[in-house]
């Protein structure tokens, strides 16, 4: 294997999309194969998928449990879009391009919203996920948090950012979200690590404060991407560790 699929996962209003663009950036300089994409969506088709999603999510008529298994359905529709006709050509259909992968939300999204949330079958979860994601896991997971005593702050002043740059239709319910609602969703983002070791299945992750300038939260992901490439030499000739290492350099002279 040699091809490189990072997640970037954790509540809305966190900052993912714009750290996924700057690490992209970063990875691009050092010479790798880089493609971004984010779920659910992708593929044109996917994005119309995403729009019936999102305004499924907003209904109020049905019930939770019917809901979460309609958005499940939707969600792994989307994906086995997105796998087939985005991430599985660029990464190589069983993972042997020497290229890069970073999703805005992935399959840990689905597990929070689907499963810990919305009460779906932990079995039938499992099933589409492998029956649709199969080789396509992620290698590493960066999940954003933003610490417990800052949420009510920040969130409020994020909210108020995207209320004004936002068209209504862009605006995503998370967006809205109660400090305590928000809590407790990133807590059940938090709980992945150990939730995917009790299944028995093996997987990386990194937290990444969020709360922290743009610099610092990208300075934060290439420190560990440098530690993450250090233990997995499988995938050095796919991203050039010496000259991300440079770059870790020029970021500590801008922070």
């Amino acid at each position: 294997m040699g091809s490189l699929l990072i997640t970037l996962e954790g509540n809305s209003l966190t900052g993912k999309s714009t750290a996924m663009a700057s690490l992209a950036k970063i990875l691009q300089d050092t010479g790798a194969d880089v493609l971004t994409s984010r779920e659910p969506g992708g593929t044109p088709k996917a994005e119309a998928l995403r729009q019936e999603i999102s305004a499924l999510r907003k209904r109020t008529d049905i019930p939770l449990n019917v809901k979460s298994q309609l958005v499940l359905e939707g969600v792994y529709a989307a994906r086995k879009l997105h796998i087939e006709e985005v991430v599985a050509p660029h990464l190589g259909a069983s993972r042997e391009r020497r290229s890069v992968m970073l999703i805005d939300r992935f399959i840990d999204s689905t597990f929070v919203y689907q499963y810990l949330e919305g009460g779906a079958d932990l079995s039938e979860v499992l099933s589409l996920n492998a029956a649709i994601v199969g080789d396509m896991m992620p290698d590493l997971t960066l999940l954003f948090y933003l610490p417990e005593e800052q949420v009510e702050n920040e969130l409020l002043r994020r909210q108020e950012q995207i209320l004004h740059s936002r068209a209504e239709n862009e605006i995503h319910p998370g967006d809205l979200i109660s400090p305590a609602d928000y809590l407790r969703r990133q807590g059940l983002y938090m709980q992945l690590p150990e939730f995917f070791s009790g299944l028995g299945i093996s997987r990386q992750f990194a937290f990444i404060d969020a709360s922290l300038s743009r610099e610092n939260v990208i300075a934060q992901i290439v420190h560990i991407l440098i530690s993450f490439l250090e233990l997995h030499t499988e995938f050095r000739e796919t991203v050039d560790l010496e000259k991300l290492r440079g770059r870790e350099g020029e970021l500590g002279k801008l922070r």
